[in-house]
């Protein structure tokens, strides 16, 4: 028995983000894409997010029933508004000028997947508060590439640091991937609890 193969965990998502994150705790592990990002009609940023990650999960189950699956997804939630990944330039503009206005939350889920299919799942939130994103600034901002692909517009451990603020919780938050909740819930599914 003491021989047992441990089980791989497997991280569902491409994001170098949270890849980083998940290799800073120690924590080894492969990764795949899970595909496009789920749908959800929730109203309240918790429910929803935690669908996101839950049905990146039952992808990356799909697709590796053998392994451990740790799923994530993250939103931005501003003014009774969620903020998902921007669809274009003008998308990430309008985003940036709301966020200007005072504080946001940002949401991520972790969902994790163990190969008897169980599932374990929470959600971490962060307040962030957005400085004043001088005119020039924000146009630099947006003939770049740091917008594409990031709830919100942004990635507070990119240019956008000058103007975000973390204000409460975790900044691994606000990154992507909350690092002690998902060590925690790769833990209760039984993935290698002495190594992590």
């Amino acid at each position: 028995m003491a021989d047992a193969k441990p089980v791989a965990i497997v991280l569902a998502s491409t994001s170098p983000r949270r890849r980083s994150l998940l290799a800073a705790a120690g924590v080894q592990f492969e990764s795949l894409d899970p595909g496009p990002d789920g749908h959800s009609s929730a109203s309240e940023p918790r429910l929803r997010v935690m669908e996101y990650a839950a049905t990146k999960a039952a992808c990356g189950h799909q697709l590796r029933p053998d392994a451990v699956i740790l799923a994530s997804d993250t939103l931005v939630w501003c003014g009774g508004e969620f903020l998902p990944k921007p669809v274009d330039r003008a998308d990430a503009r309008r985003m940036l000028e709301m966020l200007q206005h005072g504080r946001h939350e940002v949401w991520t889920a972790v969902c994790v997947r163990n190969p008897a299919g169980e599932k374990f799942a929470d959600a971490a939130v962060a307040q962030v508060e957005f400085g004043r994103i001088p005119p020039t600034e924000l146009e630099h901002y947006l003939n770049g590439q740091e917008w594409v692909d990031k709830a919100g517009a942004y990635g507070i451990q990119g240019t956008a640091e000058k103007w975000a603020h973390l204000r409460n919780g975790d900044l691994d938050t606000v990154i992507g991937l909350p690092v002690s909740l998902s060590l925690r819930l790769l833990r209760q599914a039984g993935a290698c609890p002495s190594a992590i």
